[in-house]
């Protein structure tokens, strides 16, 4: 299994990985017409996004996909780029989205959390926040880097301990954590 490539935001001068999604839907092919396949073990949904949050709106910026057959369409007339690697890249988007939800985005990655399968969670990195959002407008910005510092040390304990005490994972802990690494779904109740 392999760590998956992450949509990326740029959000306040600073490039984030969007480590949670609570709500509505982003942007994806289908929406476009295509259908995507796998690209690769890092990219088993076959596509990944970069956003912009520009006076206040989350715009799509960048798409890169791999699709079934060669099948490509244009999005917004821009007809992409071929890329050897993963497909077609549509750069200069800047379409607006019509996002409804929440997002956390982490930036300032901890390579010690990194984890070499799924998508990295919130508690990885330094810096956490958590936009919400509706029809693409942010509301909220709400700045959750304390609290994922202090979740991260409320893991250590709790791995310290079962392993203090020899405490394996069974099997349905085990394909449940799997789960969750390929998730971003997140609780709220942080």
């Amino acid at each position: 299994m392999t760590a998956q490539i992450t949509d990326q935001v740029f959000y306040e001068d600073d490039r984030y990985s969007i480590t949670g999604i609570k709500g509505g839907e982003l942007p994806t092919p289908f929406d476009f017409g295509m259908v995507p396949t796998m690209m690769s073990t890092a990219c088993y949904r076959g596509f990944y996004n970069e956003y912009t949050v520009m006076e206040g709106k989350l715009l799509l910026t960048k798409m890169t996909v791999r699709v079934m057959d060669n099948q490509y369409k244009p999005i917004q007339n821009v007809p992409g780029t071929e890329d050897k690697w993963s497909g077609r890249v549509y750069s200069g988007l800047n379409l607006n989205t019509a996002f409804t939800g929440n997002l956390l985005l982490g930036t300032g990655f901890i390579n010690t959390m990194y984890v070499h399968m799924g998508f990295q969670k919130a508690t990885s990195y330094e810096k956490v926040v958590h936009l919400i959002l509706d029809n693409g407008e942010v509301k909220a910005a709400v700045d959750y880097s304390e609290k994922m510092a202090q979740l991260r040390e409320q893991m250590r304990q709790r791995q310290e301990t079962a392993r203090l005490s020899g405490q394996k994972n069974d099997e349905t802990t085990i394909k449940n954590w799997i789960g969750q690494m390929f998730s971003l779904d997140y609780d709220l109740d942080l």
